[in-house]
C-alpha cells in the first residue's frame, strides 16, 4: 500500500554525521495522520537523533491475505525526531508493495492495510469524522459537549487564522478552536473506496445484529466512558458507513484496540471502516471509568468523582443517562473483511440455545458449549477474538481463540464441527 501524500524531507547541511535512529532499540507504535501512520520510540533512553534517518526497507511477515501475495516489504521513511516527554519520537511513513487487502506484521507491529486507498491534502468541502476527544468546539461561543459531537460528521467550510469552521450534521455550523495550520489530529477525514457504494447499498438503513451481540464505549464528557452493549437478539439499524483516512489501532471484533485484555486480534488500521449505529438500543453495561484529565475539553461537573460516596453515585447516575452516545454509535472495523466476523444481516434463529429464554453471551455464559456447531458457539460468544482473517477462513479452522488474562481462551471443534473442548485458563 502506497502512503498517501507523503511529505518529502530536507535535510539541510550538517557539521556533523546525524545520529543514527535505533530501530533495534525502538519500536513502532499508532502515528496521527495517513502521511506519518506511524511513530518510532525508544524502549530505553537514547540520544535523540538529530536529523531524519534514511528509509528503511524490511520484510513484512504476512498474517493473513484476501489472496496469495509475493514476498511484501515495507519501505519506513522516518521524519524528524520530535521530544516527548523525558525521551523523543520520530513520525514514519509506510509504503507496501502488498496487492490485496491483507494483514501484515512489520517489526512486530500487525496492520490491515487495504491497496490502492489515498488520502487526500486537506481541503474545503471535505467530511471528517470525530474519534478523538482533543479539540474545543464551539457555537454561537458555547463550548459543545463530547455527546453533542459523537456520531455526526463535519465537513470542512471555511479556514481562518485561529479557528476551523465546519458544517456539521443536524447542528449546523460550529468552530473548532486552534491554528487549522497544526492540523485536524482529532479527525479521521471521510475518503473514497470503490467497495464503499456496495456496503452502503446492502448495508445503511437496514437493522444488523451482532454475534455476541454489540458493544461499544461512550462518552459523557473527555473525562468519562461508559460500556454499551446491545443483546444478539436485538436488531440495529446502520445510519451511514464510511471509510476513514487516518491510522486506528483496533480489534477484529470491532472497536478499539486493547492489549489489556489477554491476547488479540489487534491490528494497526492504515484506513479503518466505520458503521454509525442508532444509539436508541444500546444500553449500559455496567461499566463505567474516570480519568483525572482528558482532551482540552473544560472541567465539568461529571469529572473525576470526589471521595463522597453520594457524590460518586450522582456521577455514575449522569455518566449513564440518556443520550451520552449522542447521534450514532461508532462500530470501528479492520477492513471489509471484517464486516461480516462482526456484524449479521439476520437475527439469529431458532437454532441459537438461549435465544428468548433470557440467557446471555460470552463464555461464561450458563449454556453449555459442548457440542454446539460453530455458528451457535459465534452467536453466543461472537467469533475468535485473537484471530485475523475473513469469515470463510475463520470457518476453516479447528481452533479459535478468544481474549482472556492470562493466555487465550481456546475452543476446539471436532472433525463434525462441534464444539468438543473449551479451555478457560485462569490465574492461580
Amino acid at each position: 500500500m502506497r502512503a498517501p501524500w507523503c511529505l518529502p524531507f530536507t535535510l539541510g547541511l550538517a557539521l556533523a554525521a546525524p545520529t543514527a535512529l535505533p530501530w533495534s532499540e525502538g519500536y513502532l507504535d499508532l502515528g496521527q495522520t495517513a502521511a506519518f501512520p506511524l511513530v518510532l520510540r525508544p524502549r530505553s533512553p537514547t540520544p535523540m537523533p538529530d536529523a531524519p534517518s534514511p528509509p528503511r526497507t524490511v520484510g513484512a511477515r504476512v498474517l493473513w491475505s484476501a489472496k496469495p501475495l509475493p514476498p511484501v516489504r515495507a519501505v519506513l521513511t522516518p521524519g524528524r525526531p520530535t521530544p516527548l516527554g523525558q525521551g523523543w519520537q520520530a513520525p514514519v511513513a509506510l509504503t507496501l508493495n502488498a496487492t490485496a487487502p491483507a494483514v501484515v506484521e512489520v517489526l512486530n507491529q500487525p496492520m490491515a492495510v487495504h491497496p490502492g486507498l489515498t488520502v487526500p491534502a486537506v481541503r474545503l468541502g471535505q467530511a471528517f469524522l470525530r474519534v478523538d476527544l482533543d479539540a474545543v468546539y464551539r457555537q454561537a461561543g458555547r463550548v459543545l459537549s463530547v455527546p453533542e459531537l459523537a456520531g455526526r460528521v463535519l465537513t470542512l467550510k471555511r479556514l481562518d487564522a485561529g479557528a476551523a469552521t465546519f458544517m456539521m450534521d443536524g447542528l449546523g455550523e460550529v468552530q473548532r478552536d486552534g491554528d487549522p495550520k497544526g492540523g485536524f489530529p482529532d479527525l479521521a477525514p471521510l475518503i473514497d473506496d470503490p467497495e464503499l457504494a456496495a456496503l452502503k447499498r446492502k448495508y445503511e438503513g437496514q437493522p444488523v445484529w451482532g454475534y455476541g451481540g454489540l458493544h461499544a464505549d461512550c462518552f459523557p464528557s473527555a473525562r468519562e466512558q461508559v460500556g454499551m452493549e446491545v443483546p444478539l437478539t436485538q436488531g440495529v439499524r446502520v445510519r451511514q458507513v464510511a471509510r476513514l483516512g487516518k491510522p486506528m489501532l483496533l480489534n477484529v471484533q470491532g472497536g478499539v484496540g486493547s492489549g489489556e485484555v489477554g491476547w488479540g486480534a489487534d491490528a494497526l488500521a492504515l484506513t479503518p471502516l466505520v458503521f454509525l449505529l442508532d444509539p436508541a438500543p444500546f444500553e449500559s453495561a455496567g461499566t463505567v471509568s474516570f480519568s483525572s484529565s482528558g482532551g482540552n475539553e473544560p472541567p465539568q461537573s461529571t469529572g473525576v468523582p470526589s471521595s463522597a460516596p453520594e457524590d460518586f453515585m450522582a456521577q455514575i447516575e449522569q455518566a449513564t443517562r440518556p443520550g451520552v452516545c449522542g447521534q450514532s454509535v461508532a462500530i470501528y472495523l479492520l477492513d471489509t473483511w471484517a464486516v461480516t466476523r462482526v456484524l449479521s444481516r439476520t437475527a439469529p434463529g431458532a437454532g441459537v440455545p438461549g435465544v428468548g429464554d433470557g440467557r446471555g453471551p460470552g463464555i461464561s455464559a450458563p449454556i453449555p458449549a459442548r457440542g454446539l456447531t460453530r455458528w451457535q458457539y459465534a452467536w453466543l460468544s461472537g467469533f475468535p477474538s485473537s484471530t485475523f482473517g475473513d469469515l470463510s477462513a475463520v470457518l476453516r479452522l479447528s481452533k479459535w481463540e478468544y481474549r482472556n488474562i492470562p493466555f487465550p481462551a481456546t475452543v476446539t471443534f471436532d472433525a463434525q464441527g462441534k464444539v468438543s473442548e473449551v479451555d478457560v485458563p485462569r490465574l492461580p
